[in-house]
């Protein structure tokens, strides 16, 4: 009776694990349909003005390229005037895109060889470009967000960004106009 007992535990203990895993791996087929969705979204966002939304998009699918390179790109757009710098330093949009240039530094040698050879720009390299596009925005005219940046690592992550990709051209231009705007400010130029 006992080894009954303890055969049927194991096989309800399996049958509780192998639910954990099918649930895990359901959550896991979800996420990248879920990133899909949320990029489709971001138009919409972005013509809505919807700061708070997009940020909370980059964090959730932070290690979704894509992601991370059309959100830098509405921020960026969206700063285009001053209130919404604000709402988007406000909403720590500044911290996210810099984190995104972090999680999608480089792609291996590899990777990024086949991608140029195919014409296309690897989705970390379009990450750096939209989000240097994004930083030189908001650093625009704007001490305080110059210093918010230089205090978040944008400086380093530009620099960073152009040091390992030297032969992306519109990078090398995007992280050229975002460092003269953040040296515009005096007491941020001494980092630049």
């Amino acid at each position: 009776a006992q080894a009954q007992a303890q055969a049927q535990a194991q096989a309800q203990a399996q049958a509780q694990s192998q639910a954990q895993e099918n649930a895990h791996a359901q959550k896991q087929a979800r996420a990248p349909t879920q990133a899909k969705a949320f990029q489709h979204n971001l138009h919409d966002l972005e013509a809505q003005c919807k700061v708070p939304e997009i940020v909370e998009g980059m964090r959730a699918y932070m290690h979704d390229a894509r992601v991370q390179e059309r959100a830098c790109l509405a921020l960026g757009t969206l700063a285009n005037n001053t209130a919404n710098r604000k709402a988007i330093a406000q909403a720590g949009g500044i911290e996210e895109i810099v984190t995104a240039m972090v999680a999608h530094q480089a792609a291996g040698m590899l990777s990024k060889c086949v991608s140029w050879v195919m014409g296309n720009i690897p989705a970390q390299v379009a990450v750096q470009q939209k989000a240097c596009f994004a930083l030189g925005m908001l650093a625009n005219d704007n001490g305080a967000h110059q210093a918010q940046i230089a205090r978040a690592g944008g400086i380093e992550q530009v620099l960073a960004a152009m040091a390992a990709h030297q032969m992306a051209v519109e990078l090398q231009q995007e992280a050229c106009w975002a460092l003269r705007n953040l040296a515009a400010d005096d007491s941020d130029s001494q980092f630049v």
